[in-house]
């Protein structure tokens, strides 16, 4: 016992000589006290955020309930704070921002963007900051106005967008009376100066209700936006296409969102919206009623008189739908969807995963895969999923879904330990950490005030563990390792070596090197003349190194 003691003890200190370890780490393997805290301080924190910026670290905002301001915190790959437990105000000021979400969206060029509304002059107006790649604010210490309305009352964002050609979207209500309420949309540069107008373009004057718009960018510059409108208990679906230069496409106040039978789409709640990255949109909405159906849409950017969906999607279960989560995937595009539903009756809401190609074709059913959750990241093939038990919230765990539909693994991220219907925990946001894992943002209810709290998920489902290095692997990660193989996965090409020490850091035999194109591979270690015992196994590619304990029993 002794001897494997001090093995593993000196197996410990190689993995630090070959990988260093940072002086403190935020979050830990316990899924009970584990979290890294992103805010904690009196009052409710609402509203929480996340991004990943390039530099590895994680901006997070919400909303503070006692001064109802937005502020942020900056958290690096260890889960370390930046900023002190309260963390800093977006912006600099004395006055109050109005009582709504901020958006946060990443920039395109490795940092952020935060569009809120703010009170300033007494009416709510739209305001903005920008966060380069480290987390330092770039527009200022009172931010940038981007969109007012002179004699109008509260106007603020609705929903916003960016492209890949340096500029971002916002879109928001003016409220002209009784069921009269317009729509404006505003292009901004990174610099935050508004290319559309001082005042933005209106979208839809039309008499009535023009509400609860989603837009996605057509990637040529322009923007295309579809909402509710209608009086009364009746919407249907409309969309108008703006140009480059804020001009409209199609008719004034936009055209009717036709079905492939030529019908106007009524609506209950348009949810969510991601650009096809053809130049065109998928929207998801549910149909009137508390029990309804979910359906999808897909707008394909095509200037036309009468604006007609290639195709109408619609589940296959009349029930109560919820959307949580929606994102095109980076790696092939095609529409994961995350949903919470009751399909039979009294409390028993499930969440569902789906996933649709381009053509409109439900990937896993009509009914989806019970693998849904609050909030998901993509993977290199999948996503994550984050859920919490519903009616107790005392468990949230991760699950790692394929683009086949394949339960990979189950993991717990938060226990809190006291069940019996008290809620502890609650999935908010979520971002890939780079390397197929995810860093899932937490509403932590163990305390009055509701903080909020982080924590990372590897590749495999373990937790970061501050014992244990983590470090992006973008083009290099051991899958599987045994006495007689292992099996790596290169999701680039690159020089590849793969190395095995004894636990004195000594280097023993050089397994694999050279150049390799992207792909599984497998190498055989048992044909090496090893004896019993613990020895390193270090995967080293162009993006870094992996080191993994291996045990040969003869």
């Amino acid at each position: 016992m002794k001897t494997r003691i001090i093995a593993l003890a000196l197996a410990t200190a190689l993995l630090a000589a070959l990988l260093p370890l940072p002086a403190q780490a935020g979050w830990t393997n316990d899924p009970y006290n584990g979290m890294a805290p992103v805010v904690s301080q009196p009052g409710q924190q609402l509203c929480g955020q996340m991004v990943r910026l390039s530099s590895g670290s994680y901006l997070f905002t919400w909303l503070e309930d006692n001064e109802y301001r937005t502020k942020y915190q900056i958290l690096d790959a260890w889960g370390n704070q930046q900023f002190g437990p309260a963390g800093e105000y977006i912006i600099q000021g004395s006055w109050q921002f109005g009582r709504y979400a901020a958006f946060l969206i990443p920039d395109g060029e490795g940092g952020a963007i935060v569009v809120f509304s703010d009170n300033r002059d007494g009416e709510n107006e739209i305001y903005g900051q920008r966060f380069d790649d480290q987390g330092n604010p770039l527009w200022g210490p009172t931010g940038l106005p981007l969109a007012f309305s002179p004699g109008a009352q509260d106007i603020i964002p609705y929903d916003v967008d960016y492209d890949d050609q340096g500029a971002f979207f916002t879109t928001w209500h003016i409220d002209g009376g009784w069921n009269n309420v317009d729509l404006y949309a505003q292009k901004f540069d990174l610099d935050g100066n508004p290319l559309w107008g001082d005042y933005g373009h209106p979208v839809s004057t039309a008499p009535g209700n023009q509400v609860y718009p989603r837009i996605v960018p057509d990637y040529q510059g322009g923007v295309i936006l579809v909402w509710e409108s209608g009086i009364g208990i009746s919407y249907y679906l409309y969309t108008q296409h703006l140009d480059n230069q804020g001009n409209p496409l199609l008719q004034v106040n936009g055209a009717p969102v036709l079905s492939p039978y030529g019908t106007q789409i009524a609506v209950g709640g348009l949810e969510a919206a991601v650009p096809d990255g053809r130049g065109g949109g998928i929207w998801a909405f549910t149909t009137f009623g508390s029990d309804d159906y979910l359906r999808l849409f897909r707008l394909s950017g095509e200037v036309v008189a009468h604006p007609q969906v290639a195709w109408l999607w619609t589940s296959a279960y009349y029930c109560s739908h919820a959307i949580t989560d929606m994102l095109s995937h980076p790696a092939d595009g095609t529409i994961w969807l995350a949903t919470e539903e009751n399909r039979i009756g009294g409390y028993n809401y499930v969440f569902y995963l789906y996933r649709f190609d381009i053509a409109g074709h439900a990937l896993f059913g009509n009914g989806g895969l019970p693998y849904g959750g609050d909030a998901m990241s993509p993977t290199s093939d999948g996503v994550i999923t984050f859920n919490a038990i519903e009616g107790e919230r005392t468990r949230v765990y991760a699950q790692r879904v394929n683009s086949a539909g394949s339960l990979l693994w189950e993991s717990d991220v938060a226990l809190g330990g006291t069940p019996g219907g008290v809620s502890l925990f609650w999935p908010i946001s979520s971002a890939s950490d780079g390397n197929d894992g995810a860093v899932v943002t937490l509403l932590d209810c163990r305390t009055p005030q509701n903080d909020i709290c982080a924590q990372r998920v590897q590749w495999n489902g373990q937790l970061a563990n501050p014992l244990t290095p983590i470090y992006r692997y973008p083009s290099g990660q051991i899958q599987s390792i045994s006495p007689n193989q292992m099996s790596y996965v290169l999701p680039q090409p690159g020089d590849v070596k793969v190395e095995i020490f004894d636990l004195l850091g000594r280097h023993l035999s050089t397994v694999q090197q050279g150049y390799q194109p992207a792909g599984n591979y497998t190498t055989f270690i048992g044909d090496k003349g090893l004896r019993s015992g613990i020895y390193l196994v270090r995967l080293t590619t162009p993006y870094g190194q992996q080191v993994q304990r291996l045990t040969i029993t003869r």
